[in-house]
């Protein structure tokens, strides 16, 4: 796909998520911890099950000889997890799993004769025990709910402590080598550069190699959450100062999706102060519509499209000297003619024509 000029930016993503498949690195959770009884003793051989709330996901390990246990490979999530053990009460557990994210759950069984159950709810810890990274998760209601100018997620960013808005190549309408209008990601985290942040998409390398700026920018329709890292992150992740690591959204066990459009129109605004009389031409139409859900056992499926973000014309206009009468006509006035080479031809050409009256007047359309 050419980064110059494009008018349609068609993105379509398949996720097939199968029981028995490998997981890209960083974009998985993991869960341990350990199962006891009232007596902090540990239960060897409790059978730990954990299933996904919105698919037929589900997983089944035995606690080993310290009473410990641990799943990798965990999409981002709600889960259910089971713990059982002969002579003890069945204890359920709901847990939620973000991206990239390390859980450490801790169980205790009470002793019962008579077969019992218990639910517990876990809430996600605030306190990281597990690693030291430093970071924020972007979840789903925040990509959902927040506003965005041009429907760019990457402008959630700012939300994180330590990334703001920076300048460069990476703002994509500076540089005829990376020219991507409305795809800024000139993103500064913890004081470096735009190029020295990571793109993940799904568990794999999304940066382009030759500006360190995404490659493929989905919709925020179809991103699930994305974590922002901006300092002691695990090796896995790779070299850069701020890692950006994006997940998109999977099937679920019902089949839904979703229909948009966002319109913005130079027809709906109002006069600018500084040029009342003409309204730079200006429209934003930009479309889209996703779908997912299960194609067969075990197999699930999610799609996404979005149309073209804008089209936009800036008008802006130049002085330049014409005819004898003309030139004569704006030295009465006081026209300022200091620089004849910036007066003689328009600051930005477009490939639109100009158009000059009398005056020595043009305007140039962008």
């Amino acid at each position: 796909m050419s980064s110059s000029r494009v008018s349609v930016l068609c993105w379509t993503f398949v996720l097939i998520l199968l029981r028995s498949a490998a997981f890209g690195q960083g974009s998985t959770a993991t869960l341990s911890g350990s199962v006891r009884d009232e007596q902090t003793l540990v239960i060897p051989g409790a059978a730990v099950v954990i299933a996904g709330t919105e698919n037929n996901f589900s997983r089944k390990v035995l606690t080993g000889s310290d009473g410990s246990f641990e799943m990798a490979g965990l999409l981002p999530g709600e889960y259910k997890l089971s713990f059982e053990m002969l002579g003890f009460n069945r204890e359920d557990v709901q847990v939620r799993l973000e991206v990239n994210q390390r859980v450490r759950l801790d169980v205790v069984l009470k002793a019962g004769g008579v077969a019992q159950q218990v639910d517990v709810t876990m809430t996600v810890p605030l306190l990281h025990v597990s690693d030291a990274v430093v970071g924020e998760v972007i979840d789903q209601r925040q990509v959902a709910e927040l506003p965005l100018n041009g429907r760019q997620f990457l402008e959630l960013a700012l939300l994180v402590p330590g990334a703001h808005t920076s300048h460069g190549a990476q703002m994509g309408d500076m540089s005829p080598l990376y020219w991507r209008p409305g795809q800024n990601s000139a993103i500064t985290i913890s004081g470096a550069r735009p190029n020295s942040n990571v793109y993940l998409l799904d568990g794999t390398v999304n940066t382009d190699p030759s500006f360190n700026t995404f490659v493929i920018s989905p919709p925020p329709d179809a991103i699930r959450e994305f974590q922002i890292q901006t300092g002691t992150y695990t090796a896995e992740l790779g070299a850069g100062t701020g890692q950006i690591n994006v997940v998109t959204k999977s099937g679920t066990l019902k089949l839904r999706g979703s229909v948009y459009e966002y319109l913005r129109n130079s027809r709906f605004d109002a006069a600018e102060f500084t040029n009342p009389d003409e309204l730079p031409p200006f429209s934003q139409n930009q479309f889209g519509g996703t779908l997912g859900g299960p194609a067969r056992a075990g197999i699930f499926f999610f799609g996404g499209y979005e149309g073209p973000p804008h089209d936009a014309a800036h008008v802006q206009h130049h002085v330049r000297p014409g005819n004898g009468r003309a030139h004569r006509r704006l030295l009465r006035h006081g026209a300022d003619l200091r620089s004849a080479d910036d007066a003689r031809e328009p600051i930005i050409q477009s490939g639109a024509a100009d158009q000059c009256d009398e005056s020595a007047v043009c305007s140039y359309a962008v």
